[in-house]
């Protein structure tokens, strides 16, 4: 797994980012970073040149490996959301043998638990996969359900000055004037004031940027 080009830091960065299945704060954690800049850390990684390369051979590595692509992923996927728990079945309690099910019903076989009695074995229970997470996984595969993202962002200065406008709100105080230096004979400057009776800088109500 090694890259001859990463840092022993780096390193431990990859093998835990690979890990997890793509979480870049979580594997900064586990390289060493503190908590309070692992998110910071693991973007920065993530940008790193030789990380990105390391990563991507990896991936390239397991999926010739274990032969993983879309297309399995999607057929994988297909026979448990689409699966039919009564094909286990060749009558009322009569559940098959795992060897005489088809390979799709077997593959969407979670778990048979059996308790042996006197006379037979009982079926108790027949677990299969969880369809609806299957078929909503296969669903934003094939692009057919969108995720909604919402972000929450800084206000924009400028479109709450132009939406200000538009509504006919009282316009938002301009930035106070620099106060000049007091002559040691003139009277100190008097500080503009809104219709709020306070100085401009604190006259609006908008949130502040961070």
């Amino acid at each position: 797994m090694a890259s001859r080009e990463l840092n022993p830091k780096q390193l431990r960065f990859l093998r835990a980012y690979l890990l997890n299945g793509g979480n870049a704060t979580q594997a900064a954690i586990k390289a060493g970073y503190s908590k309070k800049t692992a998110y910071a850390q693991g973007c920065r990684l993530l940008k790193h040149a030789d990380v990105r390369k390391a990563i991507a051979g990896e991936r390239a590595k397991s999926a010739k490996k274990f032969d993983i692509s879309k297309e399995r992923i999607e057929s994988e996927l297909a026979r448990v959301g689409f699966s039919d728990l009564g094909r286990a079945f060749s009558g009322p309690r009569k559940l098959l043998a795992v060897t005489e099910m088809d390979e799709d019903t077997r593959r969407a076989l979670a778990g048979v638990d059996v308790v042996r009695r006197p006379g037979g074995d009982v079926v108790e229970k027949v677990k299969l996969h969880d369809k609806l997470k299957a078929l909503e996984l296969l669903a934003k595969m094939g692009g057919h359900l969108k995720e909604k993202v919402e972000v929450e962002g800084q206000l924009n200065f400028a479109r709450l000055v132009a939406e200000a406008g538009t509504t006919g709100a009282s316009p938002l105080p301009a930035p106070a004037p620099a106060e000049a230096s007091p002559s040691p004979t003139s009277e100190p400057a008097a500080t503009p004031e809104t219709s709020e009776g306070l100085p401009p800088a604190l006259g609006s109500s908008g949130a502040e940027g961070d």
